[in-house]
Order: structure tokens, then C-alpha cells, then sequence
């Protein structure tokens, strides 16, 4: 029955928007309680419009390193900071190196970053750093970027290589 009714819904707002007769809930989200019977509308804020080109921009913005680039920029930069934002308990399998706080820890813990260093965020597939990444950016750090494939994005050969090798892990 509720498939029906909400169908029925639906099939009203076609025929006024083929029509043109009524108001069409443009810009609300109308909500029904079967238990009830009743039906209540949420007006939605508008969005701004993004272009495509502005997206890009953003985008661009973020700077990604994959492995073979963190190697380069280590070799140039031997103060690199490594910034490991996985939890406790990932890090004990597996570590490239690097000072440790959590994600979830990163709020809390900003004062220990310093924000004239350059720092290359890592986690196990990059998707958490690349969020640390933008709440960073968001508290003004400008030297940080974000290890894309994170951890599981090296081989075998390059995570023996990357631990071995001095990561500077005081900051």
C-alpha cells in the first residue's frame, strides 16, 4: 500500500511539471508517515552552483605524491616529516616510518606539528590521509600532502627500503 501512495506522489509531481499547472516541490523534500497519515515538507537551503573548471582547480590543489615521488622528495629534503594517521594497531603491522597520530588523534594533537616542515601524510590506501590532508590545509598548514595507494600502494622492496631510513620521528 505505502509503495502505492508514494507512487501515486510521484506521478502527481510528473504531470505538474509536464503541465505546468502548480507548484512543484523544487528545493523541498516532502516526508510521509503511513503510521500517521500525514505528510510535512523540509525546505532545502540552495546550493551554490560549481562549475566544472572551479572543481578542477580544487582538485589540483591537493598535492598527491605516490611512492617514487616520497623517495625523491626524501632524497632532496632529509627534514621530510612523515606523518603516519592510521591507528595504533595498523601501524604495529605494518610502518614505513614516520611520527604516528592518529586521525582521530589530529584535532587534539595540532601543536606538536610543526608548519614550516614538509609533510607527506600516509595511511593504509590514502583515503584517511587525503582527509587529514584537507584538515590541515583547513588549520593553515601549507607544506603537506597526501602518499596516494597509501602503505599498500609500495612493494615489498620499497616498505624495507622506506623503514630503513631515517624519518626523523621527533619532531
Amino acid at each position: 500500500m505505502l509503495p502505492g501512495i508514494l507512487g501515486t506522489m510521484q506521478a502527481g509531481e510528473v504531470i505538474k511539471i509536464v503541465t505546468g499547472i502548480g507548484q512543484v516541490l523544487c528545493d523541498k523534500i516532502m516526508t510521509y508517515d503511513s503510521l500517521s497519515n500525514r505528510s510535512s515538507l523540509l525546505k532545502l537551503a540552495k546550493r551554490i552552483p560549481i562549475s566544472l573548471e572551479v572543481a578542477e582547480r580544487e582538485t589540483d590543489a591537493m598535492d598527491h605524491v605516490n611512492p617514487a615521488k616520497l623517495l625523491l622528495m626524501k632524497e632532496r629534503d632529509p627534514g621530510l616529516l612523515l606523518l603516519d594517521i592510521r591507528e595504533k594497531s595498523e601501524r604495529e603491522i605494518i610502518s614505513i616510518g614516520g611520527i604516528h597520530i592518529s586521525l582521530r588523534e589530529l584535532p587534539d594533537r595540532l601543536g606538536e606539528l610543526p608548519r614550516e616542515k614538509q609533510m607527506v601524510c600516509y595511511c593504509k590506501s590514502g583515503g584517511r590521509s587525503k582527509r587529514a590532508v584537507m584538515f590541515l590545509k583547513d588549520q593553515n598548514f601549507s607544506n603537506i600532502c597526501n602518499l596516494t595507494g597509501g602503505v599498500m600502494g609500495f612493494t615489498n622492496s620499497e616498505k624495507e627500503f622506506l623503514q630503513n631510513m631515517d624519518w626523523n620521528n621527533e619532531i
